[in-house]
This record gives structure tokens, C-alpha cells and sequence, in this order.
């Protein structure tokens, strides 16, 4: 999981990232049945499933919490990255996501 949060802070840092599409859709779409806003949850939904087994297959103890752990920085790292551009503080994004695992993590 790790490598996706090393990708992402690639792609948050690069001036032409804008923030996650979805995320946009659901602020422009704020209508729960708006098809808009359905697609976006949609898709959060099935990252946050993926985010969740690969959690469980790493042995967390807890995957559920950790794949909204890591929902919540993914997210906050695209909103940094509108709202700052590319000199935004996702230059951490990995290094924080690498201690939500470790605590999950036994031994």
C-alpha cells in the first residue's frame, strides 16, 4: 500500500494535478441521487474496499479503520493539492501513510 501513497505524492506534487475528479463531482453534485455524485461514491467506495482487503491481507489488525485511515489522507492529500498547488505539504503523504500501517501491523 505503501507504493500508492509514494505514486500519489508524485501526482499531487506535479503543477498540472488539480485534485481527484471525484472529489470535485461530489462538491459540484452535491445531490445524493445526482448521477454525478453516485459515480464519485461509487468510486470512493470501491477504493476504500480495495484499501480495506488489502489491509486485511497484510494482517492489520483492525482493516477496516486503517482503510479509512488511509481514505482520509489520500483525500486530504488531493484537497492540498488544489489548494496549494505543487508546493503543497503532501511531501509527506508516504512517510504518514507508512505509520498508519505500522500501527496496524503486528510485531
Amino acid at each position: 500500500m505503501v507504493v500508492v501513497f509514494a505514486a500519489l505524492e508524485k501526482m499531487v506534487s506535479n503543477p498540472m494535478c488539480h485534485g481527484c475528479p471525484f472529489l470535485h463531482a461530489a462538491t459540484e453534485f452535491p445531490e445524493e441521487t445526482h448521477p454525478g455524485h453516485h459515480l464519485a461514491l461509487e468510486h470512493k467506495q470501491a477504493v476504500r474496499a480495495r484499501f480495506q482487503a488489502l489491509a486485511a491481507q497484510a494482517g492489520a489488525q483492525y482493516p477496516e479503520i486503517l482503510a479509512d485511515q488511509l481514505m482520509l489522507l489520500m483525500d486530504g492529500a488531493h484537497l492540498q493539492s488544489r489548494m496549494f498547488g505543487p508546493t503543497n505539504p503532501v511531501v509527506y503523504v508516504a512517510q504518514v501513510a507508512v505509520a498508519l500501517i505500522d500501527v496496524q501491523l503486528p510485531g
